[in-house]
C-alpha cells in the first residue's frame, strides 16, 4: 500500500510504502501513517493499493479499513482524501465517506 502525502493545494509532498502484504491482506500501521503526515504537515493523503487477483473491486475489509481511517485522520486534521485499489489496467475507488 502506498500513501500519497499533499498539501492543502494537493501538491505531493511524498509517496511512502505504508504496507506490504500477501496475497490476502496488507498490515499497516495507522499510527504510522498518519505520524508521517503530520510531521510532513501534510494537508492530506490517499492511500492507493492493488489486488493481485485482477479485480480491483474493494473487498469488505477495504471499505471497513478505510473508514477506519478516514475517521481517525480526520480527528487529526489531517483527511484521507482518496483511496483506491488497482489492478492490472483497471483501478476502483474504495471512496471515502464523510
Amino acid at each position: 500500500m502506498l500513501a500519497f502525502y499533499v498539501t492543502k493545494e494537493l501538491n505531493l509532498l511524498a509517496i511512502d510504502i505504508v504496507g506490504k502484504g500477501s496475497i490476502s491482506e496488507v498490515p499497516v500501521n495507522f499510527a504510522e501513517v498518519l505520524c508521517r503526515g503530520v510531521q510532513l504537515g501534510a494537508g492530506g493523503f490517499l492511500l492507493v493499493h492493488n489486488h493481485p487477483s485482477g479485480d480491483p473491486t474493494p473487498s469488505q475489509a477495504d471499505i471497513r479499513f478505510t473508514n477506519r481511517m478516514r475517521r481517525l485522520s480526520h480527528e487529526l486534521d489531517l483527511p484521507l482524501l482518496d483511496h483506491f485499489v488497482v489492478s492490472g489496467a483497471r483501478i476502483e475507488r474504495v471512496g471515502v465517506w464523510m
